[in-house]
């Protein structure tokens, strides 16, 4: 991960289990590849640039769009779903937001 700058793996590991625990809670239909697909979009409409947790959670993750795929409208109706409700906890923002402040 050194093309990531300062983030760690631990980092993107940590952010990336308490966006997947929220939405284990929110669905009874929750899958992983749904989920991946949701934090993906999330991370890639929200990342701050290089050097933050969510464009390294962006690169690393285990979602690829196809070719063509632009936005979160190109995923199943559940990971679309997933990706709302993480934008609509208070908690995901606090994450971004903590993501988006400068490390010291």
């Amino acid at each position: 991960m050194a093309d990531l700058l300062d983030v760690t793996e631990a980092e993107v590991a940590h952010f990336k289990q308490k966006l997947i625990s929220h939405c284990k809670k929110k669905f009874t239909s929750y899958n992983d590849s749904d989920a991946e697909a949701a934090i993906y979009w999330v991370a890639e409409d929200y990342h701050s640039g290089r050097g933050s947790v969510l464009n390294a959670l962006r690169k690393t993750s285990k979602y690829k769009p196809n070719p063509g795929q632009y936005s979160v409208d190109s995923v199943s109706k559940l990971a679309r779903q997933m990706y709302d409700e993480l934008l609509s906890n208070e908690n995901t923002w606090s994450l971004i937001n903590e993501d988006h402040i400068p490390s010291p």
